[in-house]
């Protein structure tokens, strides 16, 4: 087990569309959005060039991709949320990133 990562602030949750919009609009709001990406799939890391809030947005909901990534800072901290379309919703795993 990697001791650098620290499980018990890793977060998870499943969203409907309303809720993801509801994210998206507060990150557009309140966080410093660093990066925004598209997943290539579940193992693959993320591809090239990054996106806006609003394009993100709507590659997942009008299923043009199957996950994206956002790194962004809030309240002096730095966050990365990965969001996956599922059958039932969208999977949101929140985890903080450490920059030094």
């Amino acid at each position: 087990m990697n001791d650098d990562v620290d499980l018990m602030s890793l977060r998870e949750a499943v969203l409907n569309c309303d809720r993801l919009r509801h994210l998206f609009a507060d990150l557009a709001a309140f966080a410093c959005v660093a990066d925004v990406r598209l997943k290539g799939g579940a193992t693959a890391r993320s591809l090239d060039g990054s996106l806006t809030l609003e394009q993100a947005f709507t590659a997942l909901t009008i299923q043009q991709s199957g996950a994206v990534q956002l790194r962004y800072v809030y309240d002096s901290q730095n966050w990365c949320d990965t969001i996956t379309r599922q059958s039932n919703g969208y999977r949101l795993v929140r985890a903080p990133v450490c920059v030094d």
